[in-house]
């Protein structure tokens, strides 16, 4: 064999065992994701339980199946009667008059500002859904506070009432339900929007909770340290930049509010009705050509502390920051 044609067929070799190399790597790569083998017995005192460890450790530890405990334990089964007599007992005129009555807080008038009325939204709705897209760059611009009410009236605000009949006792009547832009299980609302305005023409920055039934915002804290909320979120700054967004919307929610009738079962209820009202903002944004990004890099407990709620009763669920988009 001449040397050329061996020359040849050596550099064919290991152009082959590279191709080879490549191939095995690519699939051990793809077995090693799609295994459920632990990396190691040890990684429950030895390890950071990342989200793929712990998917890789579930037939060893217990810590990582939270999630699949909870959808196991709030199933709904036929003979659940403590399920049942929960739903019955919200159906009372005492739990009615509550529930209702728990609405109407007393504000001091000092700390109340009353959000102009929304706008409408012009656009169809069919080119609004085909044209959402997050936005995560925002120009140094102030955004009006008639379009902020519209993003809060859409996403959470009070659509309607629904008057409640039946009752003989005229020490409840008339009673009514507020009915909002959002659906919620049993209608008990039990998302709150936080917002925290940073750049918002004709609102002074600060903290505010949004007062669905009235549409007016509730001052929590006045002034912003926007280092300090920044803080508040994990998210890289090359990724996200807190600082430049005019606004971020909160929601917060009471767990209890809707635990209390549908038990483990309503904090299924409670992430269903976040993804709604998150939506209703994302859409009207998109229909009055502003921007916003769901965000769920933050730390929870920071982030509590700067809102001022207890971090055990009512949590953060998601945050939506938003601007005018960058040209």
């Amino acid at each position: 064999m001449s040397k050329e044609k061996k020359g040849d067929e050596v550099k064919i070799m290991e152009k082959r065992k590279r191709y080879l190399d490549e191939e095995i790597h690519l699939f051990r790569g793809v077995m090693s994701f799609n295994s459920m083998t632990v990396l190691s017995p040890f990684a429950k005192s030895t390890a950071i339980l990342s989200g793929d460890l712990m998917f890789r450790s579930f037939p060893y530890l217990d810590e990582g199946r939270i999630a699949e405990l909870y959808m196991l334990n709030s199933k709904s089964t036929r003979h659940q009667l403590n399920d049942l007599i929960g739903v019955n007992l919200y159906k009372s005129p005492l739990a009615l008059a509550s529930q209702i009555k728990n609405e109407e807080r007393i504000v001091d008038e000092d700390r109340v500002i009353q959000l102009p009325p929304p706008r409408d939204v012009k656009e169809r709705l069919d080119r609004i859904i085909q044209h959402r897209r997050s936005v995560r760059k925002w120009a140094d611009i102030p955004v009006p506070l008639q379009l902020l009410s519209t993003l809060l009236h859409n996403g959470a605000g009070t659509t309607g009432e629904l008057r409640v009949t039946g009752l003989a006792s005229e020490f409840f009547a008339p009673l009514r339900i507020h009915l909002r832009a959002a659906p919620s299980g049993g209608a008990l609302y039990p998302i709150s929007l936080y917002l925290i305005a940073n750049k918002v023409k004709e609102l002074a920055p600060g903290i505010y909770k949004y007062d669905s039934p009235h549409h007016r915002l509730i001052i929590v804290k006045e002034g912003l340290d926007i280092d300090e909320l920044r803080k508040c979120f994990s998210v890289s700054e090359d990724t996200l930049n807190v600082r430049e967004a005019a606004f971020i919307i909160v929601m917060v929610a009471d767990l209890w509010k809707t635990m209390r009738k549908y038990g483990n079962r309503g904090l299924r209820y409670i992430f269903i009705e976040a993804g709604e009202i998150g939506e209703n903002i994302h859409l009207t944004a998109t229909g009055l050509r502003l921007g916003t990004v769901d965000v769920a890099g933050y730390y929870d407990p920071e982030l509590e502390e700067f809102l001022g709620i207890d971090g055990i009763t009512q949590h953060v669920i998601i945050t939506i920051l938003g601007g005018v988009p960058e040209q």
